[in-house]
């Protein structure tokens, strides 16, 4: 089975609301404030995510321009060196780096090696004039850019950690909401959730008929994933009729 992260973030939602409704039965309170930490974690990590992914969206900005400008401006500044000091080892040329760490560095390299010579003028003129100038700035938003992706990354593992955990929670809190309101209570079905399937590109009804689907959008979380890439996620057992647990994809890796 498949659910999507933004249809488990809803349903974990969905149980708070549940506990904080007024009037809303003692028990049902009770559990939550005991053990629905998980599905607190679960929300928490998805805006995590979510905070994530437009850092590295902000950090991205200007960035593909500002490296095609700094790939001229790096060639001279090497051809220079290459020329007045012919034993200086020099990081190869941007276009060749091959990740943005990779960039920032070579780009850092060839400043501090212009600053070693900066008594002489031709490397003085290198680093006042645009070389000198931009390569501070380019450095630093390579540098956000990649702790950004290093912090999504991150994010995404924590989110995935959070899911077996959070699925388990879930599924107790459902059964209990069914136990104590009733299979046809608007807050039991607000919990109940539809199985995807992939082979017919439809949708099979997971607990029962008369099920409202959830609208599937953003990532999927696929069972199969999560034992050989993240090495640990928590398998849950449904019960007969209940939707087997879903597991996280892997984290893409940082840019």
């Amino acid at each position: 089975m498949r659910v999507e992260f933004k249809v488990f973030v809803r349903l974990c939602l969905r149980c708070r609301e549940i506990m904080l409704e007024a009037g809303a039965p003692q028990v049902l309170v009770d559990v939550y404030q005991t053990a629905g930490q998980p599905l607190e974690t679960f929300s928490a990590s998805m805006q995590t995510v979510k905070r994530a992914e437009k850092r590295v969206k902000d950090a991205a900005v200007g960035k593909a321009s500002r490296l095609a400008e700094m790939d001229k401006l790096f060639r001279v500044a090497r051809s220079a060196v290459a020329a007045m000091i012919p034993t200086t080892v020099l990081p190869e040329t941007l276009k060749v780096q091959p990740t943005d760490t990779d960039k920032r560095d070579a780009i850092q390299e060839l400043r501090n090696t212009l600053q070693e010579h900066a008594g002489a003028p031709w490397a003085h003129n290198l680093l006042q004039g645009e070389f000198g100038q931009k390569a501070g700035a380019v450095i630093q938003q390579l540098t956000e850019y990649v702790e950004a992706g290093n912090a999504l990354q991150k994010a995404k593992a924590d989110r995935a950690s959070a899911l077996g955990p959070g699925w388990s929670a879930f599924l107790k809190y459902k059964r209990l909401v069914h136990a104590t309101l009733g299979a046809s209570s608007r807050q039991y079905q607000g919990l109940r959730v539809r199985k995807i399937s992939a082979s017919s590109g439809g949708a099979d009804e997971g607990e029962g008929e008369g099920e409202e689907a959830e609208e599937v959008e953003g990532e999927e979380v696929e069972a199969e994933e999560v034992e050989a890439e993240e090495g640990g996620a928590e398998e849950v057992e449904a019960e007969e009729g209940e939707a087997a647990a879903p597991e996280s994809v892997a984290a893409p890796s940082a840019p």
